[in-house]
């Protein structure tokens, strides 16, 4: 456990800068707040790059999801952004100033961990202080900035209590006002609802999307949940082995997946490896396809959301329409997902309501222009062992 001498450290070199160092690095007017130029990161003693030649800009006042599986590179991208992890290549510019080689407490950020890191001794209303007494904020300035950073994250009335008499949710709340009272360019949150339960974290996530849009400061947000970076990011790169497979919007990425390692990492795909018989016409195994366009190369692989996959007598008349038999039923409570087995392949379908058992005859199909072309990166059972991760 770490003592309170060596928490004051770790937080102050988060929160801000010693009264004697120079203030943070002035801004370039319409550069973008982060830029990463060709950034790449090896550890001494590792062969395979962490991150590996990374492009990256984000805009001012964007919510900026990193999404990606354990060992991916999102948190040592972050950790570089921060200044904790200096690139083995490339440039790291924040606001249109190269600041590779300047260390945190000289750039104008702020990171919220996973584990808070409150003091435990302080009061509430002691550790939101604390980054504006470490930067020699008047004292008369504190207390209602201290009442408003609190009130923002619905906090107000709980400044008289120590971080173990508040629960998780409620600690996240207080390092979150901690984090923005010192009004930081740029806020940097790593993995901070890994350690909440299913309902808080759905409670926290409206908080971190409304404190976004009423305080108008850049989040770049490192998760491994799909669906915290659907439902929070106006833009989100999705990370696979130190490389960034698709940057977009939500809806672009679940949509429009660039690469079979996207369409099998954010929800659930069916992916087909396919050969083109001839125009829009393919094979897959033994189920013959109706394509939306040309592939434009003979092997290709498919990717086609179960959501999009009409079941049973709605789906005759459709390009893409097959017999085939249940295999396996998951109910799900709102409704049930189920494998059918179509010849040589296997496609998971959604059924709502309609109840089936294995072995059943079931009828499905889909539009052609429901299915998307990506490209091959890695197995699917790869995919959905990082997707378990």
């Amino acid at each position: 456990m770490k003592t309170a001498k060596e928490e004051s450290s770790q937080v102050s070199s988060v929160t801000s800068a010693p009264q004697a160092e120079p203030a943070a690095l002035p801004g370039a007017d319409g550069a973008p707040v982060v830029e990463l130029r060709g950034v790449s990161k090896t550890y001494p003693g590792g062969d395979v790059a962490a991150v590996d030649n990374m492009d990256l800009n984000i805009q001012e006042g964007e919510f900026f999801s990193i999404l990606g599986s354990s060992g991916s590179g999102k948190t040592t991208t972050l950790r570089m952004i921060a200044g904790f992890e200096q690139p083995t290549k490339g440039n790291v510019l924040l606001d249109g100033i190269d600041a590779t080689g300047v260390p945190p407490y000289r750039r104008d950020v702020n990171t919220v961990f996973q584990n808070y890191a409150l003091f435990p001794h302080m009061k509430v209303e002691a550790n939101v202080a604390y980054p504006l007494k470490m930067a020699g904020t008047p004292k008369g300035e504190i207390k209602p900035r201290v009442a408003e950073a609190l009130e923002r994250v619905s906090m107000t009335g709980f400044e008289k209590r120590l971080p173990h008499q508040l629960s998780g949710g409620q600690r996240q709340r207080v390092a979150l006002a901690r984090a923005l009272i010192g009004r930081p360019r740029l806020l940097l949150l790593d993995e901070p609802l890994g350690a909440l339960d299913l309902k808080l974290r759905e409670n926290m996530l409206l908080v971190l999307k409304h404190l976004q849009r009423e305080v108008g400061i850049t989040f770049i947000y490192v998760t491994h949940d799909q669906g915290e970076a659907l439902a929070m990011s106006d833009r989100l790169a999705v990370m696979n082995g130190g490389y960034v497979e698709q940057l977009a919007s939500p809806t672009e990425i679940y949509d429009r997946p660039a690469t079979s390692f996207v369409a099998g990492f954010i929800g659930k795909s069916n992916l087909l490896e396919c050969s083109c018989t001839s125009g829009d016409k393919a094979q897959a195994g033994t189920m013959p396809l109706v394509l939306g366009e040309a592939p434009g190369e003979e092997k290709f692989t498919l990717s086609i959301r179960p959501e999009t996959i009409v079941v049973g007598e709605d789906s005759r008349g459709l390009p893409n329409h097959y017999e085939a038999v249940v295999g396996d039923v998951l109910f799900l409570g709102h409704e049930r997902e189920v494998m059918v087995d179509c010849g040589d392949q296997r496609l998971v379908v959604r059924a709502g309501q309609q109840i089936y058992s294995p072995g059943d005859p079931i009828e499905f199909g889909w539009s052609p222009d429901k299915a998307v072309i990506v490209k091959a990166t890695g197995s699917w059972q790869q995919q959905q062992q990082s997707q378990d991760a």
